[in-house]
Order: C-alpha cells, then sequence, then structure tokens
C-alpha cells in the first residue's frame, strides 16, 4: 500500500520511466498510469542523513 511506502519528505524523481521536474505532472503521470495499467513504477528519493532532513 502506498501509504506504508511514500513518506513525508520524499521526492518524486520518476514516473513510468519519465523523469519528474513538477508536483502536478507527478500527479498527473500517476493518475495515468494507474488509470491505463492499475499500476505504477516509480523512483524515490529519499532524505536519509540529518543533515539532509534538516534542509528539507
Amino acid at each position: 500500500m502506498v501509504a506504508d511506502t511514500i513518506k513525508v519528505l520524499d521526492h518524486v524523481c520518476d514516473v513510468s520511466s519519465m523523469p519528474v521536474t513538477d508536483k502536478d505532472v507527478a500527479k498527473t503521470m500517476i493518475v495515468r498510469a494507474l488509470k491505463y495499467s492499475g499500476e505504477v513504477d516509480m523512483i524515490i528519493e529519499r532524505p536519509m542523513e540529518p543533515q539532509a532532513i534538516n534542509m528539507m
């Protein structure tokens, strides 16, 4: 389930092999992929180091 996978501060870098630079574009791409095939592949970037988390 997505609620267990995507967390606050995560950054969506790629949706279905297409680079993402804007959250509205990412949302559109995710919805389109889910409607078309019922699934979506994403590359997610997550800050792990305390310094990176503080920068967010």
